[in-house]
């Protein structure tokens, strides 16, 4: 189902729901959410909110693994495989190849997923010293809760296509924790052009991951736009 979809919220004071009326030039392949709020950024590293998460976790990004549908089963997504250690304090993943992150109007990535991005998307949150540790705040609660900034060591590309989170002790959930949308994995191709640009903060405020829609604008207690990623990898649509 290739559409473009739309998630339009306003939050009340009392914090009611309120219905979304069809935007009137929107065509019969918009598909149309109505959502009980406006997120405070979208990146579902930084927010805490589910309306936050809604607005992006599943459609502008995905992660390593995921959960099959109704379940908690861990399996693959933007990883196609992955080997643990016997002490269970090392996972080996391996990336999926030619897989594409999305563009903006500004922004056109020129290059696939690969295991920079993910160390990135990982280290963002557990280096003080990445220089986006502080863009928007120094809020990870997720990555923190879950004991990540204590536990993780270290985050190692062994190639292109893979690469090695090494753990302090073991951790049984860690593989299901990697499934929640804190985990969800950014471009740093795009998070360095952003640097060079003097923009750090748009890479919580004009995403780019590799999910099944692209963002496309967000006005704030009104509307968030997307349109479908055509060359999403999945079968999302």
């Amino acid at each position: 189902m290739k559409k473009k979809m739309i998630i339009c919220g306003v939050v009340t004071v009392s914090i009611s729901l309120i219905g979304c009326a069809p935007p009137k030039k929107e065509n019969k392949n918009t598909l149309i959410y109505c959502s009980e709020g406006s997120p405070e950024l979208l990146n579902p590293q930084k927010t805490l909110s589910g309306t936050a998460k809604t607005a992006t976790a599943t459609t502008i990004y995905d992660r390593l693994v995921d959960f099959k549908p109704g379940t908690m089963e861990i399996v693959p997504s933007l990883a196609e495989s992955w080997q643990v250690s016997k002490d269970g304090t090392e996972y080996v993943f391996k990336l999926k190849n030619n897989i594409s992150f999305q563009e903006t109007n500004f922004f056109k990535p020129k290059r696939n997923l690969n295991a920079d991005d993910v160390i990135f998307s990982i280290e963002r949150q557990l280096d003080v010293n990445n220089p986006y540790h502080k863009v928007n705040g120094i809020n990870y609660q997720y990555f923190q809760g879950m004991g990540f900034s204590e536990n993780i060591e270290s985050v190692d590309k062994i190639d292109d296509l893979n690469l090695r989170i090494k753990l302090k002790k073991p951790d049984y959930i860690f593989i299901k924790n990697m499934a929640l949308p804190f985990m969800s994995i950014l471009s740093k191709e795009y998070a360095d052009y952003l640097i060079k640009e003097n923009r750090r903060e748009d890479i919580d405020n004009i995403p780019l991951g590799t999910g099944p829609y692209y963002f496309i604008s967000y006005v704030p207690d009104s509307v968030i736009k997307y349109k479908a990623n055509n060359k999403y990898w999945g079968d999302n649509h």
